[in-house]
């Protein structure tokens, strides 16, 4: 079956759960719930889906966005959605698969978007503003990765690794940890990688990881300065890192927020501090003058 509980304790834990299928027949699972002020997708890191968009620091069911429509979405090849690699790069893929579903829900939740996302769901969230600049009117960027040994670790945490378990065969991917979740939160996640061919998902992760490992000069992990700079020459860019000052694990480092909000431009606001009472409200504020913006538009 397709695991569609809902996620959250609060605001979401009456939301039903909704599936989406993509035009490539990639079924993506979320939850909407509709407010009247301008809308918010959230991302947390890692390979996360739901569930930590709402635990993740100023989550999806936070009082701050009450007033505002908050969409979580299961991101392809994570939480209860399905797994598809198409052979280029995942986040990419995904932010396309994301984009279809943002078009399909323009109806009950019309763009602009403010785009909010922690370390990997920054990259994600980053990438598809800069590919679809009519469906972002904001952009948060919270605790972004960079530099080499970022990109060394996290391709080896997420791509490389796996690679190396399916070398073994696919099945040997299903026993372990992550896919095995993948495949009990969803049946068609076991059909999908049994049918593939290992050396068709070797060269997905492959360029995963390339993805990461041709970016690790560049401010931040995925998200070239040329971009950077186009972005923030159209959008309100908010960049923060709540882990405070200093190197943290060596890849959600302060230097990075500095190098992306330097890229941005003067527009852009930095906030790098530990205090929950600073970053916050900070950007709450964001959030609430690109809403005023364009509810004035």
């Amino acid at each position: 079956g397709l695991n569609l509980q809902p996620a959250g304790r609060g605001r979401f834990r009456g939301e039903r759960a909704r599936v989406f299928e993509t035009a490539a027949g990639v079924r993506l699972v979320y939850q909407l719930s509709l407010r009247a002020r301008t809308p918010i997708l959230l991302l947390g890191g890692g390979q996360s889906g739901r569930a930590l968009a709402c635990t993740t620091p100023c989550g999806a069911e936070h009082a701050a966005w009450a007033g505002h429509t908050v969409l979580l979405v299961d991101r392809t090849n994570c939480g209860s959605s399905d797994v598809a690699y198409r052979g280029g790069a995942e986040v990419d893929e995904q932010a396309a698969d994301l984009a279809e579903l943002l078009d399909a829900i323009a109806a009950a939740a019309p763009p602009p978007w403010v785009f909010v996302g922690h370390s990997s769901g920054g990259r994600l969230l980053g990438r598809l503003a800069a590919r679809r600049p009519d469906l972002a009117c904001g952009l948060a960027l919270m605790i972004l990765t960079g530099g080499p040994a970022a990109a060394d670790g996290i391709g080896r945490q997420y791509y490389t690794r796996h690679a190396g378990v399916a070398r073994g065969g696919m099945d040997a991917l299903l026993a372990q940890g992550f896919y095995a979740e993948r495949a009990a939160a969803n049946e068609r996640v076991a059909e999908t990688l049994r049918a593939m061919p290992p050396p068709a998902f070797l060269a997905a992760m492959e360029a995963s990881a390339r993805l990461l490992s041709d970016s690790r000069a560049e401010p931040a992990l995925g998200l070239p300065a040329a971009d950077l700079r186009r972005l923030g020459n159209t959008l309100p860019i908010f960049v923060c890192n709540y882990f405070g000052d200093g190197e943290h694990d060596g890849m959600h480092t302060a230097s990075t927020s500095r190098a992306v909000a330097a890229a941005a431009g003067a527009s852009c606001e930095l906030v790098i501090s530990k205090d929950v009472q600073v970053w916050l409200p900070a950007l709450a504020a964001f959030v609430g003058r690109v809403s005023a913006e364009v509810l004035a538009a």
